[in-house]
């Protein structure tokens, strides 16, 4: 099987070298990997795929494990609990996760309605945050302990839906997208740091599609769709699988 998480073409020699392999790609995850709104299920999980077959000249078996609404915890509890996943890691030489959008979008309804708590109603967004840390570890070092062989493993950050998002700032007040980009650049940075302090690399989303502050609109660019959650477009995923073919193929190259 095969975790994976980004690839780059290993040029001819490397293809070659692999072109009688069969990989197993796990990607694990939220409603972005699973594939809601426009593309409906076509996420940047099966175009990875194609580009790992393209590069290294490995035929590649997905399996798609990601949860619509999915949170960190959720996962936590999939890797430990379920034996499905479980067994599916220790044959995968590729895996992908992509985690933590719904940690804080989950509190966008206490946001709107003045609940979040604490002098700035931002209490519940700090809480998010400081809970994500120890459940990101938790699922790093359950991920590397099933981990049977030498495999791919890449991780994903979150892109910023409230940049341009006239509906959002109309549903959520003005001030959602400076609140939430706040606390999605503490978020961000504990997934790619954490990531790469145990040696897997981080595919920067946010960058991609928000520029180097997070705070450019993904909707001008054509990366976000037309569903009511802002999920990517087609070339938002295209865009997300192209981040991951960058990070290369080693070890498994």
């Amino acid at each position: 099987m095969a975790l994976a998480v980004t690839g780059c073409s290993t040029g001819a020699g490397g293809k070659a070298q692999h072109e009688n392999a069969t990989w197993d790609y796990v990607a694990l995850g939220d409603s972005v990997p699973y594939g809601v709104g426009d593309v409906a299920g076509k996420s940047f999980v099966p175009i990875y795929a194609h580009f790992i077959e393209e590069d290294t000249g490995a035929s590649v078996r997905v399996h798609n494990l990601a949860t619509a609404g999915g949170t960190a915890r959720d996962l936590l509890g999939q890797l430990r609990d379920d034996q499905k996943v479980r067994r599916a890691l220790k044959g995968a030489e590729i895996l992908t996760i992509s985690i933590g959008g719904n940690d804080l979008e989950s509190h966008l309804g206490d946001y709107a309605s003045k609940r979040c708590g604490g002098p700035e109603n931002q209490k519940c967004f700090r809480a998010a945050v400081a809970a994500f840390e120890p459940t990101w570890a938790a699922i790093l070092a359950e991920v590397l302990r099933l981990r049977e062989k030498n495999s791919i493993i890449r991780v994903t950050n979150d892109y910023n839906p409230f940049p341009g998002n006239a509906r959002a700032a109309a549903n959520l007040g003005k001030g959602i997208t400076a609140v939430f980009t706040h606390y999605l650049r503490q978020l961000n940075q504990q997934r790619c740091s954490s990531a790469e302090h145990v040696g897997i690399l981080c595919a920067d989303v946010a960058k991609a599609f928000n520029g180097a502050e997070t705070n450019e609109s993904a909707f001008a660019k054509g990366l976000i769709g037309t569903d009511e959650f802002s999920h990517p477009s087609a070339k938002g995923h295209r865009l997300i699988a192209q981040l991951l073919r960058g990070l290369g193929y080693r070890p498994l190259d």
